[in-house]
């Protein structure tokens, strides 16, 4: 068993507990170098999978067969690999890169992004699972009722790639990876109130987030990855569009961003565009979507529009002649679109890609706080972090005190976002049999909260109160952090930003 297989044997509910299988030990670790590793492997046997399944789509061998984004089914085990070893000490290189960069805060540190990477990556598998199940519930259902047409799908249109295509998962795995990187351990609202220069140069808006993002980015276009580039996105790939050699490059950004922006739970405006995606894609009538077998594709939208702005003189002309003016623009508008995408496959339309994005950027969000829908004990432990990365802003005289409302706080938030959020992971239908499973260990965690929750808090609070110099507003074991300058704290986590 390989390492990223063992990784995916774990169970959702104790991901980051004391976990052996067989050689591997991939229980909680704070080492950098271990949980690189970990992270490492996950995104080469997804990037194996994807530079196997472009080889197949190009042979034709994958035409009526989907892949998967098993690492233990996709790896192929007793192939020679596809990947360099260069590609292989590039890939490894990068994810130390970028652990070397989160700071050693409490909560957001690298042990958070490992938490959360492999939170991610557990629930794209549970996808593959539920796709699974549902064509196994479906094969059965036709042999039992052969007339039944009705049965086309468990899934809604638009979500088969989650399943099958490993660029996707590993789009995952990397956002987690990098989601935090650079993170001061403090909320975007203090970067903003304190006007720290990230605050200044990206406008006050997802300021920790953005920052994340560029650096992910910018080291991943230094020369010394010029190799891990060119495997991730490679010029002759059958995704990338004729007129721009860089498409897949594009394409993996915007995926990667979105997903990062998003986990800016602080951010009104950001969570209210990921929940009209959500309410657009999986609580509309079916007749007021459009459909993704529908021929209109959201480049054939793009070009009406081009068409009636260029041509507004002429259709004025042509008012007194309203059949001749739409067929001339029809004939414009087709003869475009054909000469645009005579060298590529058909695309799908949008409604299908903000599906698809919607149900990532759930994922990501639970990954993001996996542990408030983990085990007890997962729970707790990274609810102390953050508590205790709050308690260190507010002694440094930066935020508010956590204290005050702790107990009442988190049952606000289980209510507010936790509860609401395993609901529409359960609603938006791709988990199979798992689709219930997040939504009763939030309830289980809030419900053990209420009971247990005063007296956790008092440990916390007498635990502070000891690491803390309350007279002096300094930690007893270090100088308060620089508000610029990195921190000196130890732990990682991520919900208060």
């Amino acid at each position: 068993m390989s390492l990223a297989d063992a990784l995916c044997a774990q169970s959702w509910a104790t991901l980051g507990q004391n976990e052996c299988y067989l050689t591997h030990n991939i229980g909680a670790s704070s080492c950098k170098e271990v949980m690189s590793e970990r992270i490492a492997s996950l995104l080469e046997a997804y990037l194996e999978a994807a530079c196997r399944k472009r080889a197949n789509d190009r042979s034709g061998k994958n035409h009526h067969h989907h892949a998967t984004t098993s690492p233990h089914t996709s790896s192929n085990h007793g192939e020679k690999s596809l990947l360099s070893i260069q590609v292989k000490n590039q890939l490894r290189q990068y994810v130390k890169r970028i652990a070397s960069m989160y700071r050693s805060v409490h909560y957001h540190s690298f042990e958070h992004a490992s938490h959360v990477s492999l939170a991610a990556n557990k629930l794209m598998l549970c996808i593959h699972e539920g796709h699974r199940d549902s064509v196994t519930d479906r094969q059965t259902s036709c042999r039992q009722n052969p007339d039944d047409s009705s049965r086309n799908s468990n899934k809604p249109n638009g979500l088969l790639p989650l399943s099958t295509d490993p660029m996707l998962h590993f789009a995952m795995v990397f956002s987690g990876l990098i989601h935090d990187v650079d993170h001061y351990g403090v909320p975007n609202a203090v970067l903003v109130k304190e006007e720290h220069p990230l605050a200044l140069k990206y406008e006050n808006i997802s300021v920790a987030e953005r920052n994340s993002i560029d650096i992910a980015f910018e080291v991943l276009k230094e020369p010394a990855f010029d190799a891990l580039r060119k495997a991730m996105f490679p010029k002759d790939c059958k995704r990338c569009s004729s007129s721009s050699s860089n498409s897949a490059y594009k394409e993996f950004y915007d995926v990667v961003n979105e997903l990062v922006l998003c986990t800016d739970i602080a951010s009104r405006e950001r969570q209210d565009c990921c929940r009209r995606r959500f309410l657009e894609s999986f609580e509309q009538s079916a007749g007021a979507r459009t459909s993704c077998s529908s021929n209109a594709t959201a480049d054939t939208v793009d070009l009406l529009q081009d068409i009636m702005t260029e041509n507004e003189n002429q259709k004025m002309k042509n008012r007194c002649f309203p059949l001749r003016a739409m067929r001339l623009n029809q004939n414009k508008c087709m003869q475009r679109w054909r000469k645009q995408n005579r060298h590529c496959p058909p695309k799908e339309d949008a409604s299908c890609r903000s599906r698809r994005m919607s149900v990532m950027e759930q994922m990501i969000q639970t990954a993001d706080v996996a542990h408030c829908m983990q085990s007890w004990d997962v729970f707790l432990k990274w609810n102390a972090r953050l508590f205790n990365e709050l308690m260190f802003t507010f002694y440094a005289g930066r935020s508010f005190d956590p204290r005050t409302n702790w107990f009442e706080g988190q049952i606000g938030f289980f209510n507010g976002y936790i509860i609401p959020l395993a609901e529409r992971l359960e609603q938006c239908g791709v988990f199979g049999d798992n689709s219930g499973m997040f939504l009763e260990l939030a309830r289980e965690n809030k419900f053990r909260w209420e009971l247990e929750g005063p007296a956790f808090c008092d440990k916390l609070t007498a635990e502070a109160e000891r690491n803390f110099d309350v007279a002096s507003n300094r930690p007893e074991s270090a100088n308060v952090t620089p508000k610029y300058a990195p921190a000196t704290c130890c732990g990682s986590g991520d919900t208060a930003r």
